[in-house]
């Protein structure tokens, strides 16, 4: 969605697809989850697009194969555990064959995780022209003159809102943004968001963006439910703050757990845990491992597609793994369904408390907290 931003403020009309939905040129065309072939082909076939900006989700990937032959620029984020032991995915090196096979297509740029060995390792698969490596860390290799020639990268100098999104090719280094500039990084307490604005910037790079136009759609990218769509939207329609986020796994609630904590809350922290129910049930202790500490009340629940747990299972796992790291009973409540859940959460705040809910279906939780 950033990069979609960003080359919409380049001046293209932009054809999205994701696991919200379609659009173009900022219009809905379709909502779901359309990070898959159904949500490509509509962006593709549509003649009015000049840049397609497209969600390649695993799951598609394994079940289906790519569904296009060539792109311009390919990223790799990461390769987490999230989807290990899934759909007969033994372990990462797997799961970063499948994710890798964009990188097999691209025929311009790779942008890769510099931290991560398994996506720094699908450059050698590649025939992009170059690679685009991003690292928080100035200071990492990948990011400085252990890269290969003709190689880029994309990080961040300094600290606090002053510092510096710096693009470095060849000796040179050129500021695409600053991280005070970026609406989506509140100041530099998102720090998730920081990292994943360098992604986009990176990708929009490979697709020709000046940095001014980088640097004007990071900035117009805010936290609104209108932007983000339940990746960090806020919320002060109530007596206290709501966070709607899409995050169910541990790294994602590990992030807002440091952004929560960064953040200034006079009230209780109160959360809303979920999870699909098709991962492994270690990834339900490791998601609660990485939400316990973090906030004052938890309310625990699954979403509607149980796909194969029992009624309220995912729930109870969850609230299990809270228990298991310490946290007192009193401070856990466990409600079979997301839909009964939310109510449950914001009927617990009152006025100064933060209220984070992650959502299996942000829009649905978006209403909900707007009475809808």
């Amino acid at each position: 969605r950033m990069v979609a931003r960003i080359m919409g403020a380049a001046g293209s009309v932009v054809g999205l697809a994701d696991t919200n939905g379609v659009e173009v040129d900022g219009r809905i065309l379709a909502r779901g989850d359309l990070a898959g072939p159904a949500g490509a082909r509509l962006v593709l076939e549509d003649p009015t697009v000049e840049v397609a900006v497209l969600e390649t989700a695993r799951g598609g990937i394994w079940r289906q194969g790519l569904w296009f032959d060539r792109c311009t620029v390919a990223a790799v984020l990461n390769v987490g555990d999230d989807h290990v032991g899934t759909e007969g995915i033994p372990d990462r090196a797997t799961l970063a064959e499948i994710k890798g096979l964009i990188t097999r297509v691209a025929t311009d740029v790779v942008v890769l995780n510099a931290r991560d060995p398994l996506c720094v390792a699908l450059r050698r698969g590649s025939p992009a022209s170059r690679a685009c490596f991003v690292s928080l860390d100035p200071a990492h290799p990948l990011a400085g003159i252990g890269r290969a020639a003709g190689d880029e990268a994309v990080t961040v100098v300094g600290e606090g809102p002053a510092a510096r999104v710096v693009l470095r090719r060849d000796a040179g280094e050129t500021v695409l943004a600053t991280v005070g500039a970026i609406a989506a990084t509140d100041g530099g307490r998102a720090r998730h968001n920081i990292e994943n604005a360098l992604f986009a910037a990176a990708i929009a790079v490979g697709l020709g963006a000046a940095p001014a136009a980088i640097g004007r759609g990071l900035a117009s990218y805010d936290l609104s439910y209108a932007t983000s769509r339940g990746r960090l939207a806020i919320s002060d329609a109530l007596p206290f703050r709501v966070i709607v986020d899409y995050g169910h796994n541990a790294p994602a609630i590990a992030a807002m757990r440091d952004y929560v904590a960064a953040s200034r809350v006079t009230g209780r922290r109160i959360c809303m845990l979920n999870a699909p129910g098709n991962r492994v049930d270690a990834h339900y202790a490791a998601l609660a491992a990485a939400a316990a500490g973090g906030f004052d009340y938890y309310v625990c629940t699954g979403p509607d597609e149980r796909r194969g747990r029992a009624p309220g299972e995912v729930g109870r796992r969850i609230a299990d793994g809270l228990l298991a790291a310490g946290i007192p009973a009193a401070q856990v409540a466990v409600v079979d369904d997301e839909a009964a859940a939310v109510p449950a959460a914001l009927a617990a705040a009152s006025p100064g408390d933060l209220v984070v809910l992650f959502c299996h279906d942000p829009e649905r939780c978006w209403r909900l907290v707007h009475g809808g």
